[in-house]
């Protein structure tokens, strides 16, 4: 490899995209936002791009995340024609040598049995999270409890609800303290609000949206209980009766998942959220490439 590395610059911006073509996945979309010059502060960035000869074969960007602090945020992508060539390793290998000295471990998210999996195991990241995307008909059925409410997204309640589901759900990956219109902007990003209440107020939350003519539904118990969850799923497929409805499922999600797991139900797509181990690498650390 003959291997040249230059931090992101706009003016090669037309370049890139035409080596790598139009974004194929939201995934992709979204770790384009990362393509931008370096920017150093507290919430600092870095994007490079690698070089074959002329041209660019690979970009690696990593920033650190407002939400969860614990781990920096990387992606990567190599250009079609260029893949399982080992560019990818080269990039990361590249971006380990250039980010702060006090960066913390690197974290991706990847594809279940894609190129960027084999390339994040050849890394030596492994798992910590599960994500899968599921298709399902909800049957009416189901052991259901408490009293189903539709709130306003912006009710207060709603919110407070939707942040405690969120925080009790990520003792895996920390969130940091948010202000309060952060978790007021997160809660109303949604079509509609599902709630569960009983005696005590909402014990379960879920957003249900329409995207390219799918429903969605995420969310559940606040606690982590199934008969609440399959309440909230009840009442999701209600909104769209004979249609299967689509299911945001993290392995977090336990309540969903002993609901959704002892059903028919078909897996569109399954990612991983992968890692460094904190405890032998640093996200500055020299690595082989392979």
């Amino acid at each position: 490899m003959a291997v040249r590395v230059e931090p992101w610059n706009e003016a090669v911006r037309e370049l890139v995209e035409s080596e790598f073509g139009p974004a194929k996945h939201w995934t992709v979309e979204q770790g384009r936002g990362g393509w931008q010059p370096p920017s150093d502060g507290e919430f600092w960035s870095r994007c490079l791009i690698l070089f074959d000869t002329t041209a660019p074969v690979a970009v690696a960007s990593a920033f650190h995340p407002r939400l969860h602090p614990a781990r920096e945020w990387l992606y990567v992508e190599v250009a079609p024609a260029q893949r399982l060539k080992g560019w990818g390793t080269e990039a990361v290998k590249a971006l380990r040598a250039a980010v702060p000295d006090h960066a913390g471990p690197l974290r991706a998210k990847v594809l279940a049995d894609s190129p960027a999996a084999a390339m994040a195991a050849s890394q030596q990241m492994t798992p910590i999270q599960r994500t899968r995307e599921v298709h399902i008909q909800v049957p009416a059925d189901l052991i259901v409890t408490g009293t189903v409410r539709d709130l306003d997204p912006a009710d207060p309640g709603a919110i407070a609800a939707w942040r405690t589901w969120y925080i009790e759900g990520h003792h895996w990956d920390p969130p940091a303290p948010q202000p309060d219109q952060f978790w007021t902007e997160m809660s109303t990003d949604t079509e509609h609000v599902i709630a569960v209440a009983d005696e005590s107020g909402i014990v379960g939350i879920g957003h249900t949206y329409t995207d390219n003519g799918v429903q969605w539904f995420v969310g559940g118990a606040l606690h982590r209980d199934p008969e609440i969850a399959a309440t909230l799923l009840v009442a999701a497929q209600r909104r769209q009766p004979g249609i299967p409805i689509r299911v945001e499922l993290d392995d977090w999600m336990t309540d969903v998942s002993a609901v959704i797991d002892t059903l028919d139900h078909t897996v569109i797509e399954e990612a991983f959220i992968v890692a460094d181990h904190p405890a032998t690498t640093s996200a500055a650390s020299t690595i082989t490439a392979v």
